[in-house]
């Protein structure tokens, strides 16, 4: 991404969590976050989303048998501020072993519920 800015480290090993993903991101039911799947993220996934994520930060993306690992990362420090799953590919994740179709349902409840909550999409 040559011109938008830093990129965060590729190692997980130096990374630090914010009080924001210890206490409310890691251990919700709902984001279905492993570490192996963070450690991957960080170590393997795309940087994107910089505007959506706000100044100085990007969002760096994995896909795992058609969800997305998607964390918040600060451009030049490394700190996970906040993570979440993403259903990308709805027919992928069904025929995996990986995921339940509770869990992609629930996936995508916490999707659509998060979205009707940003300022893109208002929720009435």
């Amino acid at each position: 991404m040559t011109g938008c800015g830093g990129s965060p480290p590729r190692d997980p090993g130096v990374y630090s969590q914010s009080t924001h993903y210890e206490d409310d991101a890691q251990d919700d039911p709902m984001r279905f976050f492993t570490e192996s799947m963070v450690r991957e993220t960080i170590r393997d996934g795309e940087d994107c989303d910089r505007v959506e994520a706000g100044p100085g930060r990007l969002r760096r993306r994995k896909t795992f048998d058609g969800v997305d690992a998607v964390l918040v990362l600060p451009e030049h420090e490394p700190l996970i501020i906040t993570g979440w799953t993403e259903v990308s590919d709805f027919t992928t994740a069904l025929r995996s072993s990986r995921w339940t179709q509770e869990q992609i349902r629930t996936i995508q409840a916490f999707q659509n519920y998060e979205h009707k909550k940003s300022p893109q999409h208002p929720s009435g």
